[in-house]
This record gives structure tokens, sequence and C-alpha cells, in this order.
């Protein structure tokens, strides 16, 4: 199960941890409810158990006899996810669990990483670029820190990754950098990236913000700025509103011209349209963003 206030394990962090990860053929074989008392969340659920058919290595020696893997979700069978079904906000960063689609009787191709505890993902088809991004995430984490970020840069010199690669890379290399500026200037201008993968960017830059100097915190929020100014996908604009509202006391609440900055750009995001099926519940997610700033604001005065 996925709750979108609670961040789960990153990518990175998971391949890291990770013994092997595969594709395969999933089966539900046990789809049990449970009391809140018996569940990692604290709430009524289920507990399931799949039996996964290991077809293609990623990385590490793929099991040569199906697995058993238990997972959990909030989701009724009748309440599951289907993947060829419209949901919002769109699963860019592929963070919703194989668990919250399992339905008894209906085999699904899932992407699984050995890890405690194992992450198994639904697959959208033999297009889905999961997999690529995961074996090459990977690769990157075996080399040597410093042939790291040109294996990176050069990878990602080519468009067409998935945002998953390109979020998990920014993270990989921030652990080798305190020029968290230069970094995001460099993945800005990477060509192919889209909003999901500059708002999971901007997201890293949330954590990692905590722990700059008042000088650079100002300085990055500048750079943002300049970012946030010529971003329309709404799955970015989010980010930079969460980013700037998180960093409110740091960066802008005494400052008049960071002040009107951030004010005009939250202006211009909640005037913005945005196209194809998700477009009214981007727009209220644009809103409950900037609602929230505006709050901090007033409570500031």
């Amino acid at each position: 199960m996925y709750h979108a206030k609670v961040r789960p394990p990153s990518w990175l962090s998971v391949i890291k941890a990770g013994t092997a990860a595969f594709t395969g053929e999933a089966r539900v074989v046990e789809d049990q409810w449970l009391p809140a008392t018996e569940t990692s969340f604290f709430g009524p659920g289920y507990r399931l158990s799949a039996e996964i058919n290991p077809q293609q290595a990623l990385f590490g020696s793929m099991p040569d006899a199906p697995v058993r893997l238990e997972g959990e979700t909030t989701r009724a069978p009748d309440a599951r996810l289907s993947l060829d079904a419209f949901y919002f906000p769109p699963d860019t960063l592929r963070r919703v669990p194989y668990w919250d689609y399992a339905r008894a009787g209906v085999p699904q191709q899932v992407m699984v990483v050995l890890a405690e505890p194992a992450l198994v993902r639904p697959l959208t088809g033999l297009k889905d670029n999961l997999p690529d991004a995961v074996k090459l995430i990977y690769g990157w984490t075996r080399l040597p820190e410093d042939k790291q970020k040109s294996a990176v840069m050069a990878d990602l010199a080519k468009p067409g990754h998935s945002p998953v690669t390109y979020v998990a890379a920014f993270e990989l290399l921030m652990a080798t950098t305190s020029d968290l500026l230069g970094l995001y200037n460099t993945f800005l201008s990477l060509p192919g990236q889209t909003g999901a993968a500059i708002g999971g960017i901007v997201d890293e830059l949330r954590s990692a913000a905590t722990s700059l100097s008042d000088q650079e915190i100002k300085a990055l929020a500048w750079r943002l700025l300049e970012g946030w100014v010529q971003e329309s996908d709404p799955a970015a604009l989010s980010s930079y509103i969460v980013w700037f509202d998180q960093h409110r006391q740091r960066t802008w609440s005494d400052d008049e011209k960071v002040r009107e900055a951030v004010l005009a750009q939250v202006e211009r995001a909640s005037s913005l349209s945005f196209p194809g099926p998700y477009a009214k519940l981007w727009k209220q997610q644009i809103r409950n963003c900037t609602s929230a700033l505006l709050r901090g604001v007033e409570g500031n005065k």
C-alpha cells in the first residue's frame, strides 16, 4: 500500500540493498483480511501472498524456482487498482506496489527487487522501461565513486529514460558533491526530462536543503526560482511550491525580493491550465499546494 504522505524508500536505496532483481509472473495464492492490530500500517487491510515465477534476471542471481512473497494493502479485492484505468496522481515514479493491484485469478507481470522487505512493482507491458532503469541504476552503484558521475552523465545524455532513472541518478550524485546548486543545474539541462523527473529531483532537494548553511540555501532558492519560472508541468510545479512552502522561514519569509518572486510564481501556477485526462485534478492539486503555502504566509504576518 502507498500513502501519499508517507514517502517510501527511494529506488536507489532499495537497489543498493537488493541482492537480486528480476521480472516474472505473479499469481495471488492468499488474500486475507486483517484487523488494525495485525497490519504494519495500524489500520484494517489485507495481507497477500503471491507466487512469482522468475523470467528475466536484472541483477544478481535470479531464483531458479518460483518464490513466494508477501505484502499488504489497504484496498479490498474489489477496490484494487487496474493498469488500464486512470488514477491520480499518475504513478510516474513507480511508488505504488503490486499489492495494490493484486487480484486472485489474475496473473500479472511484475518486477521484483529482493531486499528487506522485497519490492514488487507491476509492469505495464513489453515497453515498460522500469526493468531497464533498475539495471542501469544498479550498474552505477557498482562503480567506484570517482567514476559514477561520468558514467551517469554519459548515460543520461541520451533521452528516453524513466523518471525513476533521473531521480535515482540525482540522489546517487548528491552523495558525491557538496555543490547541490551545480548538480541541479546539470540535471535541469539534460535532454528529455519530464515534469515528473524534475519534480522528483526537487523533492530530493527538500530534505537535502535542511543541511545547507543560510547562504547556501538562499542561493539554491534563487536557482530553483529560475527553474520554476520556466516550468509549466503540474508535477514539477507542485514540487517547487512544496519546496518553497517547507523552506519559507530560511529562504523568503523575511526577504522581500524573494518573497515577491515566490508569490508571483504562485499566482502564475494558479492561473495555468493543463492538458490531458488529469487536467482538472492537476488544477486542484496546484490549488491545494498554493493554498497551503499562502496559509503559511498569512500565519507569518
